[in-house]
């Protein structure tokens, strides 16, 4: 029997999202696409991951992770590029709202891991801030195929097991190991490291390159910091929230000044130019993809409209303005970041020049008094 057999309605489709940022896929990876293909026969499954990359955090492209997913055997088919992964618009818009059921996995780990995120063991959980506080959160724990609803009132978080495997006859426990060993291995180990990472004897050339390039560089910082799961599950009520609220016609101004004044807990310690992206963002995702820039203008004064013009002729590959906004705060975003990291290289190398001299002087002084 299939599982979505089970549901009353026959005509009920039941979709699994396995959303990640997968710096890099693996093979553990690939098992738990798998697991979730055996587990929810009948279902059609998922990979969803953005195309978000900096130098030091996320180095892959969504291009580049989906030829690491393909030689872990996952079918290209069901791999899906998405802005947010776990608010996976870009596949759940395919599937209609009141017939579909939206499950996402994540690991088990994950789940364990973060104290700040909690699902009731009895009831659904529900929304602590806000204008909607004691309503229920749109994305609740899968209670099982009986209980499940469709997409329109709420979508679905389950775990999946961690999948253990080895790299040259080493346990692999995290992503941190396999980039360590990565970025010390020569290129004969490099390519034992990737036969054993997918799974594969034949590891073609240009993935052996894209390691060497993106992990053997020197350019990644040691600190790969990956978002909370609660942060995750925050941005889909947000989604969720915002879909609600805003239409393609709401000004832009009005999205913005609702994202600066919300108490909501996605939003804390978020600076303002932060919450900017996030306002165009939502903006974009209600929009239709050529839409008329001179409406999109008219929300603005006279001279951020003319900068706005001005971005567009920057950014000539966006949509509209709005698109190329947003290109802009992210390209400044990842500058940002880039600078911070070239502060930080050069602050480590001050300090150990200061620690290298102040043993030094202190052997100096020892000298002195041994003369003395």
């Amino acid at each position: 029997m299939r599982l979505y057999d089970l549901f009353e309605n026959e005509n009920t489709n039941l979709v699994v999202i396995y959303p990640g940022r997968f710096h890099p896929f693996h093979i553990g990876h690939g098992k738990v696409f798998k697991y979730l293909k055996q587990k929810y026969k009948g279902a059609q499954v998922f990979i969803a991951s953005s195309d978000k990359t900096d130098n030091h955090k996320s180095p892959f492209t969504f291009q580049e992770k989906k030829k690491m997913m393909q030689l872990a055997g996952v079918d290209p088919n069901s791999i899906v590029q998405c802005k947010v992964p776990y608010v996976a618009t870009e596949i759940t818009d395919r599937f209609d709202p009141d017939k579909t059921v939206i499950v996402y996995a994540v690991s088990e780990k994950d789940m364990a891991e973060d104290p700040r995120f909690n699902f009731p063991d009895v009831g659904m959980a529900l929304l602590t801030r806000g204008a909607k506080k004691g309503q229920p959160a749109h994305m609740q724990k899968w209670p099982g195929m009986k209980n499940a609803k469709p997409l329109r009132d709420h979508s679905y978080i389950t775990t999946v097991p961690t999948f253990k495997f080895t790299l040259r006859g080493k346990a692999i426990n995290s992503a941190t190991q396999i980039r360590d060993m990565i970025a010390k291995a020569d290129e004969s180990q490099l390519e034992q490291i990737l036969q054993d990472l997918y799974g594969n004897p034949n590891i073609p050339k240009d993935v052996m390159q894209l390691f060497q390039n993106k992990l053997q560089s020197g350019i990644t910082s040691e600190n790969w910091e990956e978002p909370s799961l609660y942060e995750a599950i925050m941005e889909a009520q947000l989604t969720h929230d915002v879909e609600e609220k805003i239409t393609k016609r709401t000004p832009m101004g009005d999205v913005v000044k609702d994202f600066y004044k919300s108490d909501a807990p996605q939003f804390k310690g978020k600076s303002k130019a932060k919450r900017r992206q996030m306002a165009i963002a939502a903006k974009l995702s209600k929009m239709d993809e050529k839409e008329d820039d001179a409406d999109l203008l008219k929300g603005f004064d006279p001279k951020t409209a003319r900068a706005l013009v001005h971005l567009k002729t920057k950014y000539p590959q966006a949509d509209n303005v709005l698109s190329a906004l947003l290109a802009d705060v992210e390209k400044n975003e990842r500058d940002g970041d880039k600078t911070d990291f070239k502060h930080e290289q050069e602050l480590s190398k001050l300090t150990k020049a200061i620690e290298v001299l102040q043993k030094e002087i202190k052997v100096l002084k020892n000298t002195q008094g041994k003369i003395k």
